[in-house]
């Protein structure tokens, strides 16, 4: 399994609102905002939750589906 670093890392992999993020770390919205434009440090056991939540997603693929934004692309 490929450990995950950061926030971004995660996100790159499985991408979803901060919204949906805080709801699944039970954080504040304003929480992950300032991770991600890094006013504020992530600790190492939010971390150790999102490699928790990386591998639930790995294993099952539709609760990842309930989180994950994928764009759908559209031709003209």
């Amino acid at each position: 399994m490929t450990e995950i670093k950061n926030l971004h890392e995660f996100l790159g992999k499985h991408p979803m609102s901060h919204r949906d993020l805080a709801k699944l770390l039970c954080v504040s919205l304003s929480v992950v905002d300032k991770w991600s434009n890094g006013s504020r440090r992530i600790t190492p056991r939010t971390i150790e939750q999102l490699n928790k939540i990386h591998e639930s997603f790995l294993q099952n693929p539709q609760l990842r589906g309930k989180y994950v934004k994928t764009a759908q692309c559209a031709v003209i």
